[in-house]
């Protein structure tokens, strides 16, 4: 008897993506799990890993990696991969990237932040009859700057009141990843207060709640 085939979820992520545990995101999601935690088999000083989006926009602000932006790499990881489900977690870099403008200025790029990649989640909808759905999740807390993290919730809130009022709001969905009473171990052994993927118990921390959130989209 043939076994029918798995749908496949698509995992777009940037430099967080090395903190997932891709075993238990195997073996906890019902989907055949496409992402690019793993080493890049290429690498471009224009794009950056071939599997990872770093900001919403290529032209965002002090952007290292303009090829590798949400709104030029997802319709062609779509293609490729043909996924059903497509997840995006948001770019931690389009706020690290804005951090030395006014904070008026702040918060004014942190809702463009969040209106591109609502609207690259709508395009890839509009654009690709095979896929289904579209999860779009918060990025990690951080803790290298109280108004960071401020402007990190900011954005969160933002987004989700958009993709509650979008037309598609049937088929995008947002999660804000239940991180909080987590964070202190999160990133309590992190060097830049942002990243973790070199300690094994956040990596386990993370990759729940992203488990999580998919299964309660």
């Amino acid at each position: 008897k043939e076994v029918e085939a798995k749908e496949r979820a698509l995992l777009v992520w940037d430099s967080h993506m090395k903190a997932l545990i891709d075993s238990d995101l195997q073996k906890r999601l019902p989907y055949e799990v496409l992402h690019g935690a793993g080493p890049a088999p290429s690498y471009s000083t224009q794009a950056g890993h071939p599997l990872r989006c770093y900001t919403s926009s290529a032209n965002w602000p002090n952007s290292r990696y303009c090829l590798g932006a949400q709104e030029v790499r997802i319709p062609v990881l779509v293609e490729q991969t043909k996924c059903q489900l497509l997840v995006i977690s948001e770019c931690t870099s389009d706020l690290t990237n804005i951090k030395t403008h006014p904070w008026h200025l702040q918060k004014f790029l942190a809702e463009i932040s969040a209106s591109n990649t609502l609207r690259t989640a709508e395009d890839a909808i509009k654009g690709f009859s095979f896929l289904q759905e579209v999860l779009i999740v918060s990025c990690p807390p951080r803790c290298d700057s109280r108004a960071l993290e401020e402007l990190n919730l900011h954005r969160s809130q933002i987004l989700a009141k958009k993709v509650r009022e979008s037309t598609m709001c049937e088929r995008i969905k947002y999660r804000r990843l239940d991180l909080e009473e987590d964070k202190e171990i999160l990133l309590r052994q992190s060097e830049d207060g942002i990243h973790f993927a070199h300690c094994k118990s956040a990596r386990k921390i993370y990759t729940i709640a992203v488990i999580d959130a998919i299964l309660d989209a």
